[in-house]
C-alpha cells in the first residue's frame, strides 16, 4: 500500500517551493519481504539571470526504510545551471549524502557520508555538433574505516544530422577516472 502527498507554493513563475511525503508499506510472500518507508522532500527551483535563462535547483530528501532490510538516507543536492549564450551552457552538481544501510545476512549495518561535487560544461559548435565535458570529485567516509577518493571526467561528442530516411547518429566518448582506496 502506498500513500502520497504532494504540494508546493509559487512565489512566482520563477520561484517554487514544493514539499513532497511518501509512505509505503510492503509485504510479498513467498520470499518473507516487508518492510515501512517514509520519504520527505523539499525542493526549490529559483529561475534567474537575463530572460529567467539560469536555475538554481535545491533538494533536501529524508528515507527512512524500516523491516527485512533497514535503510535511512538523508541526502541534499543544489544544482545550477547556467546558460552563457546560445551555444554555452554549463551546469553543476553538489551533492551530500549520509546513509546508513542494514543487512539481510546479520551482518552490522553499513554507515556512509558522501561528498560529490561534479560539473559539465556543453558546447554546440553546429546544430548538429555537441560537446561535453563532464568532470567530478567524490569522497566516500564509511563508519568501517573505509575512506575512497574519486576523481574523474568525461569528455565527449554527439553528432546527430536529420535526413530523408531518418537519422544520422554517431557519438564519441571516453572516460578517465581515479580512485584512492585506504582503510578496509
Amino acid at each position: 500500500s502506498s500513500l502520497r502527498f504532494d504540494t508546493s507554493y509559487r512565489f512566482s513563475e520563477h520561484n517554487v517551493l514544493s514539499f513532497t511525503y511518501d509512505r509505503r508499506s510492503v509485504s510479498e510472500q513467498p520470499f518473507d519481504l516487508e518492510y515501512d518507508s517514509d520519504e520527505l522532500t523539499l525542493k526549490h527551483k529559483l529561475d534567474f539571470g537575463d530572460r529567467h535563462r539560469h536555475r538554481l535547483d535545491s533538494e533536501l530528501q529524508y528515507f527512512d526504510q524500516r523491516g527485512t532490510f533497514d535503510i535511512r538516507r538523508t541526502r541534499w543536492r543544489e544544482t545550477l545551471r547556467l546558460t552563457h549564450s546560445e551555444t554555452l551552457k554549463s551546469w553543476y552538481q553538489l551533492e551530500i549524502l549520509d546513509r546508513t544501510q542494514g543487512s539481510l545476512s546479520g551482518v552490522p549495518p553499513i554507515e556512509e557520508t558522501s561528498y560529490l561535487a561534479s560539473g559539465t560544461l556543453e558546447h554546440r559548435l553546429y546544430e548538429s555538433l555537441v560537446s561535453q565535458l563532464f568532470g567530478f570529485a567524490q569522497y566516500q567516509d564509511f563508519d568501517q574505516g573505509l575512506k575512497i577518493t574519486r576523481l574523474g571526467m568525461q569528455p565527449s561528442l554527439d553528432y546527430r544530422k536529420k535526413n530523408p530516411w531518418g537519422a544520422w547518429l554517431g557519438n564519441y566518448s571516453f572516460r578517465v577516472q581515479s580512485d584512492d582506496r585506504t582503510g578496509s
